[in-house]
């Protein structure tokens, strides 16, 4: 890099929030695929009549919404802090 943009740039924090953005963004990335996953299998369960895993993959659903709005709400959290 050239002398004026190292002395701009803190090169080692911007390396750390780089990684943690991709971190957080992988991590948000699987719970909500894993969320719509677990919704479209509840309906097919519920559709063959097996109401008890139904209902065991909409509870999944359930957590993995509440995961990514705590995800939200602690993103909001950091960026207004």
């Amino acid at each position: 890099m050239t002398p004026l943009a190292s002395s701009i740039v803190d090169w080692s924090s911007l390396g750390e929030a780089v990684y943690a953005s991709v971190a957080v963004g992988l991590g948000v990335l699987l719970v909500a695929g894993f969320g719509v996953a677990s919704s479209l299998r509840a309906e097919d369960e519920r559709g063959a009549g097996h109401d008890g895993s139904a209902v065991a993959l909409t509870g999944v659903t359930v957590l993995c919404v509440l995961a990514l709005l705590a995800a939200i709400g602690t993103g909001i959290y950091f960026l207004t802090q």
